[in-house]
């Protein structure tokens, strides 16, 4: 009944979240299982709130978070677009490989692959395995470019 409860509200919460800074305030009751890196935690602070794909970055957060909780190990999360990794031909290029190079909490720059798909244009990039508790998000904004995707 507790967790229910518990359920209950942080569903309300998030529902309430109105911007990327809030995103961030409530983080720790909302989004327990994601740390968000520097430059994820200045494009929130960037995102307004009124932007088209916020409500969906907010239910892809929202994903990934519960996958986390449940995945006992796999990191699958359901009912959203995503890629575990990036094409062969995209990590072959240095250029394309550093625009997915993100500087972690322990001051270490990773490479962040795997990336929710928010429609055609928006896309979250996180790290896995980096910590067995949490999912690293790295980027939240306009899908980088690819081998072959240049925007």
């Amino acid at each position: 009944m507790a967790k229910q409860k518990r359920s209950l509200l942080i569903e309300k919460l998030l529902e309430n979240i109105e911007t990327g800074k809030e995103i961030l305030e409530y983080a720790s009751a909302v989004f327990k299982n994601l740390e968000f890196c520097a430059k994820a935690r200045s494009q929130l602070h960037e995102i307004h709130g009124n932007e088209e794909f916020f409500n969906e970055a907010k239910r892809h957060l929202s994903v990934m978070n519960d996958c986390m909780e449940s995945s006992g190990g796999s990191f699958k999360p359901e009912g959203i677009g995503f890629a575990e990794r990036e094409s062969a031909s995209t990590m072959q290029d240095r250029r394309l490989v550093k625009l997915r190079t993100f500087k972690c909490p322990d001051g270490t720059s990773q490479v962040f692959e795997a990336h929710s798909k928010i429609g055609l244009e928006h896309r979250i990039h996180v790290l896995l395995g980096f910590d067995s508790r949490k999912v690293l998000v790295g980027y939240i904004g306009p899908h980088l470019p690819t081998s072959s995707y240049k925007h």
